[in-house]
């Protein structure tokens, strides 16, 4: 979006979302469903009753197809919703769509316009596993490392980095920060099982499917919608413990899998 000449504000949770709209304007909101704090759906909400703030589209992002969040979303206020994994053409459509005219107009130089067409992608259609054509891809290291990721079973690397529009390098950043949060957040599902608190569990998995999905991790993604799903379906005093459920053991074999593929983090510096 930036690359579009779009000027961003993020927020890490509906409540700052809250706390920005009402000291900011803006010209069009994206809304993820589920977030820490505050939700999505009681973000808008709640956006909505702000003044000056009746008309300003709120777009939907969410992992989720069932027909009851769409829903909560109108409910809510919002305008649009955009499913993950979320193409670039999908949301350079959707912003075309409803972004004012004169929104985002002042374009710094080298932007490129929102465009609703396909990206760009030197990949071939059967991509060669000794040579590689991300736009980025010249060193050799780079190299072993896409070759590294391609035969890993359930991860679509073509796709990952159509996402990224072909840059390599940010790509295989982004996997590793999802690798290295989602780790970590392991043991929080799991005292979410052990507890019988629904609601973190599946933001938890929510979150993950969402990462996964956007970067090609299929195989990941569809684990974690499993486990999304089966919270969705149960009781709090019904989710057992974590032994009794097989899908964590593969959550946390695929991240290690894929953090095996990865190059290795560089060490800080001493002081």
């Amino acid at each position: 979006l930036e690359h579009a000449g779009l000027v961003l504000e993020t927020a890490v949770d509906g409540l700052e979302a809250l706390q920005k709209a009402g000291s900011s304007r803006f010209d069009l909101v994206l809304m993820d469903m589920q977030m820490p704090v505050m939700g999505g759906v009681d973000a808008a909400r709640a956006i909505r009753a702000l003044p000056g703030w009746q008309s300003t589209p709120i777009l939907a992002l969410t992992a989720n197809v069932f027909e009851e969040d769409r829903r909560l979303c109108g409910d809510a206020g919002m305008n649009d919703v955009i499913t993950k994994p979320v193409l670039p053409q999908t949301l350079h459509l959707a912003l075309l769509k409803w972004l004012a005219p004169s929104a985002g107009a002042a374009q710094p130089a080298g932007a490129q316009p929102l465009d609703p067409r396909p990206p760009p992608s030197d990949l071939p259609v059967k991509p060669d596993k000794t040579v590689w054509h991300a736009r980025d891809a010249s060193d050799a290291s780079l190299q072993v490392t896409l070759a590294r990721l391609l035969d890993l079973p359930g991860l679509d690397l073509p796709r990952g980095l159509a996402m990224l529009r072909g840059d390599a390098r940010k790509y295989i950043d982004l996997l590793g920060r999802m690798v290295a949060v989602h780790v970590d957040e392991l043991a929080l599902l799991v005292a979410c099982l052990a507890t019988g608190d629904l609601v973190e569990g599946r933001r938890l998995t929510y979150s993950l499917k969402g990462a996964a999905a956007a970067l090609g991790a299929d195989e990941l993604a569809a684990i974690a919608g499993a486990v999304e799903s089966r919270l969705r379906m149960r009781a709090a005093e019904a989710v057992g413990p974590a032994s009794e459920w097989p899908e964590l053991a593969a959550i946390e074999l695929s991240l290690l899998t894929l953090a095996a593929a990865l190059p290795r983090p560089e060490p800080e510096p001493r002081a």
